[in-house]
Parts: C-alpha cells; structure tokens; sequence
C-alpha cells in the first residue's frame, strides 16, 4: 500500500518500518493498536490536529499513553483556546479521513509539535496515512521532513 506517507519516505530515502494491524474488529483507539501491534504505549504517537480560536492549525503528535492538556497547549501556543479541527474539515485541510491521519504528506504544511521527551528515543510510530498501517522511524526524521517544534506534556 503505497500512501502519501510511504511515497514521501521512500522520496527522501528515509529509513523506516511499516506495520500493518487488522482493522476488521473495529478496534481502532490507541490501546487496541498498541496490542495489535504488541508495543508499547509510550512508543506508538496519536496524530492530534487542533484549531486555535485565532483559526490556526497546529498538528500534536501524543503517545498513546498520555492525554493532551488543552489549557496547557493554548496556553504554550498563545491562544486563547484549541480544540479537535471539526472532522468534517479534517479531510479537506490535512488529506487524510479520521483514523488514518499522519503529520506527514498532508495536503498543507502545519506546524507540528513533538514531545520533548520523544527527542533521545531511537524510534517512534506515527500513523502511515491509512487505517491499518503504522510507520517506525527515527523522531530525527521527522525533524528532517517537517516544521517541527517540540513541546512539554
């Protein structure tokens, strides 16, 4: 399967590891994902796209074993507040359709925030552009391939 994501890797020749999980069951929240996939929570980053009410959008990039603090993110960001981008744009700003959001390749270039703590890892998975599919590689990499900024949990 070849997404937006793996096109974009191979391109750039970045070294990565594709998995693969059954989506049939339904079961796509974070936990099921990290069993299917036997890793760990803190290994496996859900792709968050947040709206500021200045109408900015920011991509947030969260191990499955944490919960982003709202306040806190506006507050880091100089907004007043953010929130989930409503799913109905998700599509159109980003190319991707809920569950197969990765913050690379999206249609339009937005910042994105990695966890502090994500920088000495060896390796991390993001999703690969499509339900079903997650992608290891290096955080340097994502640091190669995009505005990355990085931030406190």
């Amino acid at each position: 399967m070849k997404t937006p994501v793996i096109r974009l890797l191979d391109q750039k020749k970045k070294a990565y590891t594709l998995h693969t999980y059954s989506i049939e069951d339904g079961l796509l929240d974070g936990k099921s994902v990290v069993k299917k996939l036997n890793v760990k929570e803190e290994d496996l980053y859900k792709t968050l796209v947040l709206q500021g009410s200045s109408h900015k959008v920011y991509v947030f990039l969260v191990p499955t074993s944490e919960e982003l603090n709202m306040k806190k993110t506006a507050a880091q960001l100089g907004e007043k507040k953010v929130s989930l981008l409503p799913l109905k744009e998700l599509k159109q700003l980003t190319g991707y359709e809920k569950g197969g959001c990765s913050p690379l390749a999206m249609k339009k270039a937005f910042p994105v925030y990695l966890p502090e703590s994500s920088r000495d890892k060896d390796s991390i998975l993001i999703n690969g552009g499509a339900l079903g599919l997650s992608v290891e590689l290096s955080p340097k990499v994502l640091d190669e391939l995009l505005e990355l900024h990085h931030y406190d949990l």
